[in-house]
């Protein structure tokens, strides 16, 4: 029995509604999969409900983007009370810093000559947390590039002329709400350089796993990544980080999938979390 613990729906940016990621989900055999949207809860309920009409077990999670020492980090949020109110006012803020974002992009775009409706852009969102590959898709669209990669390469990637940094919370912030909120946070996709002294600080704050397998890393990687986990007691886990599009087959729901062990450890410290 496996499960993919790393999935994005139309209520960030997935190209997949929740419904059609849990059926997806159901039908190549898998027993659970995780919801972890950015910045939102938004897609849990509706997957929760298709879970059940498809017999197929569905994690609420959460990805928030966090900055340290100008690298982006994700955390990865599991089982975490996502109703909470000082939860959801965090991710209301998350999202709301967004969507100004997304205005200040449009605005540099329009400045360069390559104009699009933010309409259009809700459109594409379906009014769910507005992200670069929504507006990356507006570009495609629009005919200024030819693909979504081509996008980020030349006009919204960092360090690119359209590109709006954002609110972002550190690293261990992050952790530290996961937490409050009852849940289990993890590491997401680290990589190969990670500084291994900031994961023990992430430890010490409360981070409880290590997403090892995951398609931006080695098989290298993955054992270097699955040793540390090992040696320091955390659970190891894994997912396709599906968002479907352009993405590889390599991030496609059921890819990077984890032994349903990984989901049976994190029952077992959530009931001790409460």
């Amino acid at each position: 029995m496996y499960a993919d613990l790393h999935i994005h729906t139309t209520a960030s940016d997935g190209v997949l509604s929740p419904e059609e990621v849990v059926k997806q989900a159901a039908s190549i055999g898998l027993k659970a999969i995780a919801i972890t949207d950015h910045d939102t809860t938004d897609g849990i309920f509706p997957a929760v409900k298709a879970g059940n009409i498809h017999n197929l077990e569905v994690i609420p999670g959460v990805e928030i983007n966090t900055e340290y020492d100008n690298e982006e980090i994700h955390l990865l949020g599991y089982y975490l009370d996502y109703e909470l109110p000082f939860f959801q006012e965090l991710l209301v803020k998350l999202r709301n810093d967004r969507e100004e974002r997304a205005k200040k992009m449009v605005d540099i775009l329009e400045k360069l000559g390559k104009p699009i409706s933010l309409l259009r852009l809700k459109e594409i969102s379906q009014n769910s947390a507005v992200g670069r590959p929504h507006i990356a898709r507006c570009l495609v669209e629009a005919g200024y590039v030819s693909s979504n990669k081509e996008a980020f390469d030349t006009l919204i990637g960092k360090g690119r002329p359209a590109y709006v940094p954002r609110f972002k919370l550190t690293p261990t912030d992050a952790v530290k709400f996961i937490r409050k909120a009852n849940g289990i946070p993890v590491l997401a996709h680290p990589g190969e350089n990670f500084d291994l002294q900031y994961l023990k600080e992430l430890i010490k704050n409360g981070l409880l796993g290590l997403e090892v397998f995951h398609s931006d890393h080695s098989n290298q990687t993955k054992i270097k990544l699955k040793k540390i986990a090992l040696q320091y007691n955390l659970i190891i886990t894994g997912g396709s980080d599906f968002h479907g599009g352009e993405r590889a087959a390599s991030s496609q729901i059921g890819t990077n999938k984890v032994p349903y062990s990984s989901v049976q450890k994190m029952k077992i410290i959530k009931a001790r979390l409460g």
